[in-house]
């Protein structure tokens, strides 16, 4: 099933995503050649989506009652972001029906997507911030993250490996400022669902040290 799944990927929506971003990354076209090694299908989050939901359960049900509950999603920060869209009962937990339909729903949208990460503190763009996303677990083995560092307070990361933008799906946004020692990380729902897919604004000035607040 999973192998079915990349190859349409490959030859099918891949394809057609890239040519609708290829103005924001006019390097993928060269990156992007074939099926295999670090192509786009192999970034992509792994298996069917009854098979990503069941490995959410095995990582993060602690208790093992076939949901999760908001102690046990603490540890999945990019599932918390996306709980609005995951959780469609609105009972504060999820269960791998939930997870199961979720991940349905994601794999009929874009592949990727060119996200831009604004970072601002107190409202002022913040340059040279370090700006990582790194896949959850449950996206499958060896995903590499993707990685920018803000000029004018933007960033748009992309793959420290393969360059590419993100593909769909849950991540850990960390984002770094040595000169005034923030250090932020929360988590990021991948998808062109949610509202404003392509621009994430995130202000860092709570995160700061007392004395980099006042640099």
């Amino acid at each position: 099933m999973a192998q079915d799944r990349n190859w349409r990927r490959c030859g099918g929506r891949v394809a057609g995503t890239l040519s609708a971003t290829f103005a924001f990354f006019p390097f993928i076209a060269i990156t992007i050649t074939g099926c295999g090694g670090n192509s786009a299908v192999s970034q992509l989050r792994d298996g069917t989506p009854a098979e990503a939901a069941a490995k959410v359960m095995t990582l993060y049900d602690g208790n093992r009652d076939a949901k999760l509950s908001a102690t046990e999603l603490a540890a999945a920060p990019g599932l918390v972001d996306g709980l609005s869209r995951i959780d469609s009962n609105r009972d504060g937990v999820v269960d791998v029906t939930e997870m199961t339909i979720r991940f349905t729903a994601l794999d009929d949208l874009s592949d990727v997507v060119p996200v831009q990460v604004s970072v601002t503190s107190k409202g002022v763009p913040l340059d040279g911030a370090i700006v990582t996303l790194t896949p959850d677990p449950c996206m499958g083995e060896g995903k590499q993250t993707y990685e920018g560092t803000t000029a004018n307070g933007l960033a748009a990361p992309t793959g420290k490996t393969t360059p590419m933008p993100t593909p769909t799906g849950y991540y850990t946004l960390h984002i770094v400022h040595a000169t005034t020692g923030v250090d932020l990380t929360q988590g990021h729902e991948v998808a062109e669902d949610r509202p404003s897919p392509n621009r994430l604004a995130v202000d860092v000035s709570s995160t700061a040290p007392a004395a980099g607040r006042n640099r």
